[in-house]
């Protein structure tokens, strides 16, 4: 239903009120009304604010929950003897912590091709993180020096087909596009 008016609650908080309301509508404010139109600015801000922080927390923990959280400590440590194996300088312990893996994994990969998987992986998720950090970072910016409550939807919407535009353009080299295609549909499903 379309509201018709509002008034200002003790608390400051608005109530719209709408047609089925018929005779309550005395001294009502109208929405262009300059305290109105403030609060109702603020409110909605506040709500993009909101769905822009769930957005990307939601992207993250998806990332995050695609591993074990065991797995993921171990990350930073496969990675720095991946990068080693990779540059020539790798110790006993890379070595051994990526030959153990490979075997394990009975693919038979060398411990060369295990560490560029590795390599991979890690620019993937770096890559996706750092896009999130970024788009959140700049649609924040924008809903706070938007003064439009019907701008918001704009802002929030442009942010989410740039993430996945991002996501495509990440995925892609590495899953082809319709790999790319899957992987990033599973960050922007709502029951993934």
């Amino acid at each position: 239903m379309s509201v018709i008016g509002y008034k200002f609650r003790a608390d400051g908080s608005l109530i719209g009120f709408d047609v089925s309301m018929e005779g309550l509508e005395s001294d009502l404010l109208p929405a262009n009304d300059p305290a109105v139109a403030a609060v109702l600015l603020a409110r909605e801000r506040a709500s993009a604010q909101r769905r822009t922080t769930v957005f990307a927390n939601t992207i993250r923990e998806r990332i995050a929950s695609s591993k074990h959280y065991l797995q993921a400590a171990r990350w930073s440590i496969q990675l720095a003897s991946a990068q080693a194996v990779k540059a020539g300088a790798a110790t006993a312990f890379d070595t051994a912590v990526l030959e153990r893996e490979a075997r394990n994994r009975e693919l038979g990969e060398s411990v060369e091709q295990l560490a560029d998987k590795v390599i991979a992986n890690s620019l993937i998720f770096a890559s996706v993180g750092a896009a999130v950090d970024g788009i959140e970072r700049a649609t924040l910016d924008r809903v706070a020096a938007c003064t439009e409550v019907a701008g918001f939807e704009a802002i929030l919407t442009a942010a989410k087909a740039k993430a996945l535009a991002e996501f495509l353009d990440i995925f892609t080299p590495f899953y082809g596009l319709e790999g790319a295609q899957a992987r990033a549909a599973q960050f922007f499903s709502p029951g993934a």
